[in-house]
């Protein structure tokens, strides 16, 4: 049996319409004995909030095997 689970965290700052607020999208999807299962929570925060998360913020991807 193989498990494999892997965590995608998206963290991209919108300045278009809302200057202070950053759309964090977390997908997570795991593959188990073929079959996969996907789930998508997108969450707003605010950067006030949140200092360490830059305006320039890169895309975090982990693996589990």
């Amino acid at each position: 049996m193989k498990y494999l689970s892997s965590i995608g965290v998206a963290i991209e700052s919108s300045r278009k319409r809302f200057s202070n607020f950053v759309a964090i999208s977390l997908t997570f999807s795991s593959f188990v004995m073929g079959s996969s299962c996907f789930l998508q929570i997108s969450l707003n925060l605010a950067t006030e909030r949140i200092p360490f998360i830059t305006s320039s913020s890169p895309t975090y991807f982990l693996a589990l095997e």
